[in-house]
């Protein structure tokens, strides 16, 4: 016979019937990281979307390029230390995407691979 798993007592049960599960809270820092890994994608696209049509912007590409990774970084070993399997990992990596402006097919999609394989070594990288 199987033991039937105990589901430990949350806030409610405390006397606070609105405060934050762990689940809940686990979430907020997950949309909060997500949010603002965003517009630093964004203005990595943009960035190697206006090099590519020939302007300036070359100096800046190692810093935006670091922050990106940074923000990457971040949410993956975050989403990696709740033990979420690689293939999850990267469906959320690639929802970053998905509310991005989608001009500039072809640099969206070397960003978007870029990202992807960034993701992939964070999510393996040995801290």
């Amino acid at each position: 016979m199987a033991a039937t798993p105990v589901t430990p007592p949350g806030p409610e049960h405390l006397g606070f019937p609105n405060a934050p599960t762990v689940a809940g809270i686990l979430d907020a820092e997950l949309s909060a990281a997500m949010a603002m890994a965003r517009p630093v994608i964004v203005r990595y696209l943009l960035l190697r979307a206006a090099i590519a049509h020939g302007s300036r912007g070359h100096n800046e590409l190692p810093t935006v390029e670091a922050a990106v990774r940074g923000s990457i970084s971040t949410l993956v070993r975050m989403l990696r230390d709740r033990a979420m399997p690689p293939e999850r990992v990267l469906i959320h990596v690639k929802e970053l995407f998905e509310l991005l402006p989608q001009h500039e097919r072809d640099v969206m999609e070397s960003v978007r691979q870029k990202v992807v394989l960034w993701a992939i070594e964070d999510y393996y990288r040995a801290d």
